[in-house]
This record gives structure tokens, C-alpha cells and sequence, in this order.
């Protein structure tokens, strides 16, 4: 149950009826809340809760700092499209942000490399792709390392990129939330070669057409270093999550695990499974070598984010 006091009113209701008043502006900031789950049995002003912030409906200046106009704009166009863009914002930076996000060009490098594949290989896809596989195979072996990347960009069909593409759009987003743009792409190489190199020791065979000779190729696709960022996220949130605020450890509940929980499920069901273990243990070492960026960390406050940002 939920005590609130207000002036020389006291009301007492279960825990959600004092989150619907609070989602319906029906409690000020200044009303004091006893309560065993919000408060932790000790009275406390409502504005002093982060739960509050989270719930409370948006004043008409952070209304207007969302939609970028003005609080007089904002209120002749009150019921217009604030609740999408409110929402919008309660998703990671590396999807609503300005600008072309880490995740957001990886995604972009992998759909261009497959689409200009496509478009030049056409009916003979499936053959150039694989045969391209086996060249970098004997590249690699013959001791050229950069061989190994390529196939990192390499999709075996539009399901293959789809799945992967929807899986690194979700787990890019949430690292980059908390590492940033280069950390994010240090730690997705670093796991994608790892999956690769793991996936090396079961050699996958392609028997051409009307063959029956093997030909050793390399194992294609972004799923390793996909698979790394689900690695760093799991280990961000054993390593960190006693340190989030509130209202991070609902967004984490609500928003990234599930949307990790998505992009996770398919995988399990993929081909290379040592490419995705690989590709995983080597986003857990990553992470655990590779701190957060210190101006993403949930716990800093926004005067410790700013001592960061001045290079101070």
C-alpha cells in the first residue's frame, strides 16, 4: 500500500493506484509518499523519487524541448504526434539520435556490400558467393590475415541478412547506449574475429553441383560479432546494474532485454553455432577488458557527465 500526503489530506491506495495518479498529474511534487515499494517505508517528497519523473506526465517546457518548438506551439498542437516522439526518446541514443549512429552505418556497410553483390552476381549468387569463400579460406591459410574479415560483410541469403540485421540493430544500439560509437565498433570486430576464428575449427565443406569433392570455404555472415554485443551487454549488466538509477533499471526491464530477447531467440537455431559462441565469449572478454564510455555511464550525474565532456 501507498500513503500520500498532501497539505492536511492523507490518502492511502494499493501501489498501482498511486502510479495511475501520478501518470494523471494527480499528485504534486511537493505531496510526501510512505511506501514499502517506492519509498522503502520512509516518508519522502514525491519530486525526490525518480519513479515519480518516470511516470509523471511531461511539463509543457520538456514538452516543447522534445518537439523542439516553442511551449506555445507545443500547446495549440497538444494531442498531435508528442506521444510518438516522448516514445521515441525512451529508445536508445543509437536509434533516435542525430545523426548516422555506429550501429546504424554497420548496418548500412553490410545491406550495401550484399545489395551490390546481388546486383552484380545476380542468378549466380549462391556459387560466387561460396567460391569467394573458399579463395579467402586459402588467403587466410596462406597467411593472409585480413582474409578473415571479409566474410564478417557476406550473407548467404536475404532471410540470413534479415535475421542478422534486426539482431544488430538491437544489441549495436544498447552497447552503444553505454560505450559509444568507436568502443562499440572495437568490441564488434573484436568479437566477430573471434567467431571466426573459433568457427575455423569445424572447417565448413560446401560440395558443389553435381560434385562430390568437398571444397573447405569460411563461414560467412555478421552473426559472431552480432552475438559479441549480446556478450558485452551480459556482462555490463552483471558488472553494473547494482548502479543504475531507477529509471535506468526499468528502461534495461522494459526496453533493452527484451529487445535483446528477440534478436537472441533466431540465433540459437543458426548453422555455426562455434562462430556464435566464439563471436560471444569474445564480447564477454571484451567487456570485461573495455570499460563504458564515462560520459554513458547511467550513474554519473549530468554535472559529472559535463566535467567529462570539458576534458576536465
Amino acid at each position: 500500500m501507498t500513503r500520500l500526503r498532501h497539505g492536511d489530506r492523507t490518502w492511502e491506495m494499493p501501489d498501482p493506484v498511486w502510479e495511475l495518479w501520478v501518470r494523471r498529474g494527480h499528485v504534486p511534487p511537493d505531496a510526501l509518499v510512505l511506501s514499502e515499494m517506492w519509498t522503502r517505508g520512509v516518508w519522502r517528497r514525491a519530486e525526490s523519487l525518480e519513479v515519480y519523473h518516470l511516470y509523471r506526465p511531461p511539463t509543457a517546457e520538456e514538452r516543447a524541448a522534445a518537439l523542439e518548438v516553442s511551449p506555445a506551439s507545443t500547446r495549440a498542437d497538444a494531442g498531435g504526434s508528442d506521444p510518438m516522439r516522448r516514445a521515441a526518446r525512451d529508445l536508445p541514443e543509437a536509434i533516435w539520435g542525430a545523426g548516422l549512429s555506429m550501429t546504424q552505418i554497420l548496418v548500412l556497410v553490410n545491406l550495401l556490400v550484399s545489395g551490390a553483390l546481388v546486383w552484380a552476381w545476380r542468378e549466380n549468387y549462391d556459387a560466387r558467393l561460396w567460391a569467394l569463400s573458399g579463395i579467402l579460406r586459402a588467403r587466410l591459410f596462406a597467411g593472409f590475415l585480413p582474409a578473415i574479415v571479409v566474410p564478417l560483410f557476406l550473407h548467404a541469403s536475404a532471410g540470413h541478412i534479415l535475421g542478422n540485421m534486426v539482431g544488430l540493430t538491437a544489441g549495436g544500439a544498447a552497447v552503444e547506449e553505454f560505450y559509444g560509437r568507436l568502443r562499440t565498433l572495437g568490441l564488434y570486430f573484436f568479437a566477430g574475429l573471434c567467431g571466426a576464428a573459433m568457427s575455423l575449427l569445424r572447417a565448413r565443406e560446401l560440395y558443389p553441383e553435381g560434385s562430390g569433392i568437398p571444397v573447405p570455404v569460411l563461414t560467412v555472415g555478421a552473426s559472431g560479432a552480432i552475438m559479441g554485443l549480446y556478450g558485452v551487454i551480459l556482462v555490463f549488466l552483471l558488472r553494473y546494474r547494482a548502479r543504475f538509477s531507477d529509471r535506468q533499471r526499468m528502461k534495461t526491464t522494459r526496453i533493452y532485454l527484451p529487445l535483446l530477447a528477440i534478436a537472441l531467440l533466431p540465433s540459437i537455431f543458426g548453422h555455426d553455432l562455434l562462430s556464435h559462441v566464439g563471436g560471444f565469449l569474445g564480447g564477454v572478454l571484451g567487456a570485461l577488458v573495455v570499460p563504458p564510455h564515462p560520459q554513458r555511464v547511467p550513474w554519473e550525474s549530468e554535472d559529472q557527465q559535463q566535467h567529462h565532456r570539458n576534458g576536465a
